[in-house]
């Protein structure tokens, strides 16, 4: 949800391509949190990197802040490959989750 100064990263993405041209902040959704921001549904895993799980509760809490509909799904005890895999078990922590969380918005 954020990139550059602070984000935790150990390396620059290149995707966001050469450093000093002021993509990392047109890039960090984090930025552009307002009252018009849509509802979000954010997970990650109690074992995740743990800057993930910093960007994912400031994130939150900025959706909060604005007044954004935000649901947050914490998987425990998983990492963050195990919190991806989560979204396509059927029967997993996920699915149910966020097919209710679609259903009422």
């Amino acid at each position: 949800y954020r990139f550059g100064d602070g984000a935790g990263l150990s390396a620059r993405p290149r995707f966001l391509g050469p450093e000093n041209d002021n993509t990392d902040r047109a890039a960090s959704p984090l930025n552009f949190v307002s009252a018009a921001s849509p509802p979000f549904v954010i997970s990650y895993g109690t074992e995740d990197f743990p800057h993930l799980k910093i960007q994912a509760e400031d994130m939150a809490a900025a959706l909060s802040a604005a007044g954004v509909d935000v649901e947050k799904i914490v998987f425990d005890g998983r990492d963050h490959f195990g919190a991806s895999l989560a979204g396509g078990e059927a029967d997993g922590p996920w699915v149910g989750r966020a097919v209710g969380w679609m259903a009422a918005h």
